[in-house]
């Protein structure tokens, strides 16, 4: 599957240092302290990503060994375990944990479950080769992507042992392309308890952020200017969290901006999000993490993990020196704990007050 996602995981993964430590980070002065926890990784193993937290603070991701070999992995009261994969796979990675305890991922090319110390195979449209399962519910149900050689990705949503490919707003034929620019994509990042996923699709006029619900697709729409965004997270409040940019530029330097959809008009948040844009999530509190660039705060430049917080924009640091390291935010709970990726360190951390 040729997705965003994939690449800015590999970026991450080789990002990611060698280091640890627990500390009180006060990057920048003007920003609230928060302790930074190092979750560290697997014994043996030199890297790891947090990916999703639930509640209860279970914390879900991956750990890699020196070859390179992800793991999925669950950090719960301080103790880390490997979840497995599926027999004749080599990797795995956990991406979304719910309040239950019940993790979605992937293990080699197969979306899965994590349930009760058992791993299942999610399965895919039969015109698919790979799938990812990117988040799950209270109610069991899950949303992710799948798609293959022959087919472009496409956002799947996968209940009671039903899979459903969820579609495309349309086809879009992209000017800037040097070659045939047809293109025609969906993945689907974020699911909240009503069951609206939120994502991205191709449309007519670009990339757009949309949301799936009751069976229709609508086109969230870009800010002035723009023809790519995607919406990243969702919580209960209806309040969706994404980015939106131009589709030449990517997000790099700068050109994508962190926005917040909430009843039907778009917001821009003030602050750029970095090529990291993908590393991001929306709790309940509607409080928005992503990785930002530390220049626009007042830095020298590093991609930085932020937390949007009505209006409010915090810096939430890394593991060095004041003013310097990379990290990035993924997820966020309701009680204000934050997990992502910290370079300075194994890798995988927790922010918190």
């Amino acid at each position: 599957m040729n997705s965003k996602t994939h690449k800015t995981l590999a970026l991450v993964a080789m990002l990611v240092s060698l280091f640890f430590g627990v500390i009180n980070v006060n990057a920048q002065s003007q920003f609230d302290p928060y302790w930074l926890i190092d979750l560290g990784a697997l014994p043996g193993d030199v890297q790891s990503v947090a990916f999703d937290i639930n509640n209860p603070g279970q914390v879900v991701g991956r750990s890699t060994k020196a070859t390179g070999e992800h793991h999925a992995v669950l950090w719960d009261n301080g103790t880390i375990t490997d979840l497995g994969m599926l027999p004749d796979d080599d990797f795995s990675e956990a991406r979304a944990i719910n309040n239950q305890g019940e993790i979605v991922g992937l293990s080699g090319p197969h979306a899965v479950l994590w349930d009760n110390d058992t791993i299942t195979d999610l399965g895919m449209p039969s015109y698919d080769e790979d799938a990812i399962a990117t988040g799950i519910n209270e109610r069991g149900q899950i949303i992710g992507t799948s798609g293959g050689p022959f087919s472009a990705p496409h956002a799947t949503f996968w209940e009671n042992g039903t899979i459903t490919d969820l579609g495309i707003v349309a086809t879009w034929f992209d000017p800037t392309a040097s070659s045939v620019g047809r293109l025609d994509f969906s993945h689907a990042y974020g699911i909240n308890e009503r069951g609206q996923i939120v994502g991205v699709s191709t449309t007519s006029t670009g990339v757009h952020a949309v949301l799936w619900e009751n069976g229709s697709i609508t086109d969230l729409g870009t800010l002035p200017g723009h023809n790519y965004s995607e919406a990243l997270g969702i919580n209960e409040r209806g309040q969706i969290m994404g980015l939106s940019g131009v589709w030449a530029d990517g997000c790099n330097a700068g050109e994508c901006s962190a926005v917040l959809w909430e009843n039907g008009t778009i917001r821009d948040l003030g602050i750029p999000m970095s090529s990291w844009g993908l590393a991001s999530g929306i709790n309940n509190r509607g409080q928005v993490v992503f990785a930002s660039f530390q220049s626009y705060l007042g830095g020298e430049g590093f991609n930085r993990a932020v937390i949007w917080d009505n209006g409010t924009i915090t810096d939430l640091g890394a593991l060095a020196a004041p003013g310097s390291g990379l990290s990035g935010a993924f997820g966020n709970h309701d009680r204000g704990q934050v997990v992502g990726f910290s370079v300075e360190v194994v890798g995988a951390a927790l922010w918190t007050r």
